[in-house]
């Protein structure tokens, strides 16, 4: 993943070995990057919805208390690392790209007492309108294009919501490492 870029899986790691598809099917995924592209996302990329080479990773990470107080976390690995689990039939994961980049911090803005420089530091991402309301919109628009493509898609968007290893899928469909 590109600095300045975040991610979102739709539905369901490591990029897969390049297979033969049917045309239609390459067809269909030159039409949802474009899709995507035109909504803004950065870069589009496609895994299989098997099953993440990390949930033997993850169940380890998990028994050695490796997640602190996030108990969420805990809670059905198999669903976080198995696409299968959260959609039934799942058969491709759509990952996502979001580029955050929004220039240097503005000149004046949080200057403190006597126009003093503020303390810390904010992630760009974050000094905006929460980034999971704006994205999840994007990610609904672009199921509503897959739906015209592919009216017998089911389809679920999380954006660091849901219980997948959203990182993961993106690095599996060759959009970032882990």
């Amino acid at each position: 993943m590109r600095p300045s870029q975040a991610n979102a899986s739709t539905a369901a790691g490591e990029r897969e070995p390049r297979r033969e598809e049917p045309a239609g099917a390459a067809a269909r995924k030159k039409r949802i990057r474009e899709e995507a592209l035109l909504l803004g996302f950065g870069a589009v990329g496609f895994a299989s919805a098997s099953e993440s080479p990390y949930a033997e990773k993850l169940e380890a990470w998990l028994q050695a208390g490796r997640h602190g107080t996030m108990r969420w976390m805990a809670r059905d690995p198999a669903r976080r690392s198995n696409p299968r689990a959260v959609l039934a039939g799942a058969r491709t994961m759509i990952s996502v790209t979001v580029p955050y980049y929004r220039g240097d911090w503005p000149e004046g803005a949080g200057a403190g007492e006597g126009g003093a420089s503020p303390r810390g530091r904010i992630a760009r991402y974050a000094w905006g309108r929460d980034y999971h309301k704006r994205i999840r919109r994007r990610l609904k628009l672009l199921a509503g294009s897959i739906a015209s493509l592919c009216p017998e898609a089911r389809w679920l968007a999380y954006v660091d919501t849901g219980p997948m290893l959203d990182r993961a899928w993106a690095e599996r469909a060759g959009l970032g490492w882990i």
